[in-house]
């Protein structure tokens, strides 16, 4: 009886460790994205909706933004045909936006010739487009729309004070300082054009404009007598 009741459980046991072996080899050879899909599903679930959800968001900021644009648009063409600019300055004076469009203006008008109205939309795009790297466009366009309007005296005011400000594009800087030169050399002022045109010197960024200033230091003679000034930044 008791054999009979060993065997038994021997049996029992082998059935048990084959079924054990069976399920040990369907898990090693089970396809492994299968096995990797099921381990973490949840994680993976997690970020596709987290991505789309980003990808909503970020389409419905891309409407607004370009039906704000479009607003805009809308009333600075309304404010042009009921020659109102003044109130749409006023109205979108934190916009950027708004500057980038009467900067756009300003100097279609300062190339037909029209610098009153490119002094003034100079002006207000100077405004709307505080702390941001355009500002020194808008700043130059209105010193030479004053200059062309004939009041040299603030055009050069500006001019110098855009050349000396660090934090203005390096580009801009020379080409402020560049036009200053010029008006300086004219006027018998070659102290403040040797100035101007070692700051100019000084830009790392200046690009062409360096190359004009290095051109008319070698061409001027008033620029090559003597030593040149400091520049104070």
């Amino acid at each position: 009886m008791n054999d009979q009741t060993s065997k038994s459980s021997k049996n029992t046991q082998r059935t048990a460790n084959v079924q054990l072996d069976d399920a040990a080899f369907d898990a090693a050879v089970e396809d492994p994205i299968l096995l990797f899909w099921k381990r973490y599903r949840g994680p993976i679930q997690s970020v596709v909706i987290l991505a789309l959800l980003a990808t909503v968001a970020f389409l419905g900021y891309t409407t607004f933004k370009k039906r704000s644009l479009a607003k805009i648009q809308d009333a600075y063409l309304m404010a042009a045909e009921n020659d109102t600019l003044d109130a749409f300055a006023e109205s979108h004076d934190n916009s950027p936006l708004a500057g980038i469009i009467l900067l756009k203006d300003a100097d279609k008008a300062y190339t037909h010739g029209e610098f009153s109205k490119a002094w003034q939309a100079y002006g207000q795009a100077s405004e709307a487009l505080k702390d941001k790297p355009l500002r020194g466009r808008a700043q130059l366009g209105h010193a030479m729309s004053a200059i062309q309007l004939g009041d040299e005296t603030s055009g050069m005011h500006e001019l110098t004070a855009l050349a000396k400000e660090a934090n203005a594009p390096d580009v801009l800087r020379a080409e402020a300082a560049y036009q200053n030169a010029i008006l300086c050399l004219r006027n018998g002022d070659d102290t403040q054009a040797k100035s101007m045109i070692e700051l100019i010197k000084a830009l790392p960024g200046s690009g062409f404009w360096g190359q004009k200033a290095s051109l008319l230091s070698e061409t001027v003679p008033q620029l090559r007598d003597s030593a040149s000034p400091s520049v104070v930044e």
